[in-house]
């Protein structure tokens, strides 16, 4: 058991245990994107809105009679691209991201009703082609998507274990330098090493490609305009907080090695004299 200031080291588990609180948040929430496209077909039409994470995300369409509706991340490993798609079902899903991906126009379906002025804006023709090339096209880089979500669960796996190991350091006292405050410092570091890549990962998509299209069947095929109209939400700033609470623990665990630095015993040297004819017995 840790005895030595062991309040710093109970403060440490307090602080990863927020932090991992942070990263679940962020992985379960629907506000790592934010945006409001413009809908180019009716300019005087009023902005959509639609915010999504890493798996669903909502979206409200002012051309619809449905205020808002679910969205949901599909993906093709073979093409390397993801899509949000507020169909029902896997297959309609994947369907609609082939077609997309084909260049084609599949019908904007997810609505129940549709306003009968605007159902020809929104019922084309799925034969039709909007694009020349599939260069003109601009999805989520599904290696990017998978990545960010394999390093995030590492980062929260992690981060478990940090609060597990401080657990034990304050009940037991573990040999083992991978399970004792040393092995903390190890923990943390790469607690925080996993955090950094998931933010350069999105942080630098969402700047070279996510910025100019949110991946959305209506901004895919120019219907709406997403381009300079979406942000980063708090669902992916939070993982700054998280990576920072993780280095203030490095911080307090130095502090206390200091701290365990300045109170030890300071032993005196031994004394050169000697007295005449003692005798010294052992």
């Amino acid at each position: 058991m840790t005895k030595q200031h062991r309040h710093l080291v109970f403060v440490t588990f307090l602080v990863s245990c927020a932090a991992l609180g942070l990263l679940l948040v962020s992985i379960s929430s629907t506000n790592w994107v934010i945006s409001n496209p413009k809908c180019i077909t009716l300019p005087n039409t009023q902005d959509s809105d639609l915010n999504y994470g890493l798996f669903t995300g909502s979206y409200t369409r002012p051309l619809s009679q449905t205020d808002k509706f679910g969205l949901t991340m599909i993906c093709s490993y073979e093409h390397n691209i993801c899509g949000l798609s507020c169909l029902r079902t896997a297959a309609e899903r994947k369907n609609e991201l082939e077609q997309l991906y084909n260049g084609e126009r599949p019908k904007f379906n997810c609505a129940r009703y549709i306003e009968r002025s605007k159902r020809s804006i929104l019922t084309r023709n799925t034969t039709t082609v909007f694009a020349d090339t599939k260069n003109d096209l601009t999805f989520i880089n599904n290696g990017v998507h998978f990545a960010t979500i394999w390093f995030l669960c590492i980062a929260i796996i992690l981060s478990t274990t940090t609060c597990v190991i401080t657990v034990i350091n304050l009940t037991l006292n573990p040999v083992q330098p991978i399970l004792n405050i040393f092995g903390l410092y190890i923990w943390h570091g790469v607690t925080c090493l996993s955090i950094l890549i998931v933010i350069l990962l999105w942080g630098i998509h969402f700047a070279t490609t996510i910025t100019h299209n949110v991946g959305l069947r209506d901004t895919i095929v120019n219907d709406y305009n997403s381009d300079g109209r979406s942000s980063l939400g708090y669902s992916y700033w939070i993982l700054l907080a998280s990576m920072l609470l993780h280095l203030i623990n490095i911080g307090v665990l130095l502090f206390r090695r200091h701290l365990i630095s300045q109170e030890a015993p300071t032993l005196a040297a031994p004394s050169e004299e000697r007295t005449d004819g003692a005798i010294y017995l052992y």
